[in-house]
């Protein structure tokens, strides 16, 4: 493919038209294979996508296989010529067997993917154990290392663990300057629907908001503009499923996180542990 056609299909979202290649195989679940790209509907009609295809990377037939994992479609395996020449049945044999293996080779990637996510969670929740068995009584400790290493499993820009001063007055930050703790140690959980931790100590359980500055409901705008966050993920601290604190992940982008599970894990982790440090200190 041109670097000029590259660029354009990863700047520009993809929505097959219905008469694509890749359109008529989402619909079907299957093998289509176009004799001449340019006599086609999609292209007639000037769907972006087959109108670069055409004019940009110069295809004229196409093969479009998809990618199926049981009944699951989730890719596809396009082939084209710069000419007018349909595929040979034993050609389009190949390149459904290539894409079999895709399958096998996409599994495996993502299994593999899988077990270094398990083994990273698997070292952060050590290093909790290891900084509580050596730091029993210093709850600040604790919390400085639980916050930075969501931080760093979730990918996240700024990190805030923030109580229910009913159960411990402690808090930590990560990715804020120094001069920012003033304005998260001000900060009081409680139920409400204005900001994200308002939200997790009214529902006792993981709140995800992609863009703050697009919810109606989010009212914390003088905080969002000192810290400068867009998303924002809140996961509660719960002891017999009473919130007893928070942690909060920010990005200064809108870039949702995908890690949610993560946090699960990591605070069920905790909630044993910090029941023996005194967190009325």
């Amino acid at each position: 493919m041109p670097q000029v056609f590259i660029e354009l299909r990863t700047r520009s979202p993809h929505k097959p038209h219905q008469h694509s290649a890749t359109g008529l195989m989402l619909a079907t679940r299957s093998l289509i294979h176009i004799a001449d790209l340019a006599a086609n509907q999609a292209y007639l009609e000037r769907n972006p996508p087959t109108v670069a295809a055409v004019e940009v990377a110069g295809l004229r037939t196409m093969l479009a296989v998809p990618l199926c994992k049981d009944t699951e479609l989730i890719g596809s395996f396009v082939v084209g010529r710069k000419e007018i020449r349909p595929f040979a049945d034993k050609q389009i044999e190949v390149v459904q067997n290539f894409a079999t293996q895709a399958v096998v080779a996409i599994q495996n990637a993502q299994l593999l993917h899988e077990l270094r996510e398990t083994l990273r969670q698997q070292t952060a929740a050590a290093d909790v154990l290891k900084i509580i068995s050596r730091s029993a009584f210093n709850l600040q400790a604790v919390l400085d290392t639980v916050v930075e290493l969501a931080a760093r499993l979730c990918d996240a820009d700024q990190a805030a663990l923030l109580p229910n001063r009913a159960y411990f007055r402690a808090f930590a930050i990560y990715g804020l300057p120094a001069s920012q703790s003033e304005v998260v140690s001000k900060f009081v959980l409680e139920p409400g629907r204005g900001s994200v931790l308002g939200r997790v100590a009214l529902e006792a359980k993981p709140v995800q908001v992609a863009d703050v500055l697009a919810d109606p409901e989010y009212t914390l705008h003088e905080t969002q503009q000192t810290l400068g966050y867009r998303t924002c993920l809140g996961v509660p601290l719960l002891r017999e499923g009473h919130p007893i604190g928070a942690i909060s992940l920010m990005r200064l982008t809108v870039s949702p996180p995908s890690q949610t599970n993560r946090l699960r894990s990591f605070r069920t982790l905790r909630t044993k542990p910090l029941s023996r440090l005194k967190i009325h200190d």
